[in-house]
């Protein structure tokens, strides 16, 4: 009988257990704000337009980025967390582009100025800082608004820069 009533009260204890405790989940989703201040990021899923609001801390792992400083509004991140718990890993999810589409710096030089426009990538403040000669700004987060800098000349060559890992 006392084995019985262990078992019965094991199996009510165990669901108020299992209620409190959450699992480790994956987050991925673009980021939405920072503040390296409150150490909180907040990262919108593209699909539903939720947003989890995600700490980060002194322990978390950053994959393609040093620290949380490197990463910028819009940037695809993928977060490994337990919900109520400071991220265990934060990683930068990098676009890849074909190596027939890479061109080399002594490529670029060789070729003739009129048969491409240069466009610096990076954010407006960095292109205020310092770009290459005859760039043309179209940050990332803002070339939908920026196309009509884009030659109407079809043939001319699309050469995009950015300051690293994308």
């Amino acid at each position: 009988m006392r084995e019985f009533i262990k078992t019965v009260a094991l199996l009510l204890v165990l669901p108020v257990m299992l209620v409190g405790h959450a699992t480790a989940a994956q987050l991925k989703g673009k980021i939405q704000n920072i503040s390296n201040k409150a150490k909180t990021i907040q990262v919108v899923n593209p699909k539903d337009k939720k947003v989890t609001v995600v700490r980060f801390g002194k322990n978390t792992q950053f994959v393609n980025a040093k620290s949380m400083k490197e990463f910028i509004v819009n940037d695809l991140i993928l977060v490994d967390y337990e919900p109520g718990q400071v991220a265990t890993k934060i990683k930068r999810v990098l676009v890849e582009v074909p190596a027939d589409q890479l061109i080399s710096t002594q490529e670029l030089a060789a070729l003739s100025p009129e048969s491409y426009v240069l466009v610096d990538a990076r954010p407006a403040a960095r292109y205020d800082e310092g770009h290459l000669p005859n760039a043309i700004s179209i940050p990332a987060d803002a070339f939908s608004k920026k196309m009509n800098l884009l030659p109407k000349d079809k043939d001319k060559k699309l050469i995009f820069y950015c300051g690293g890992p994308t």
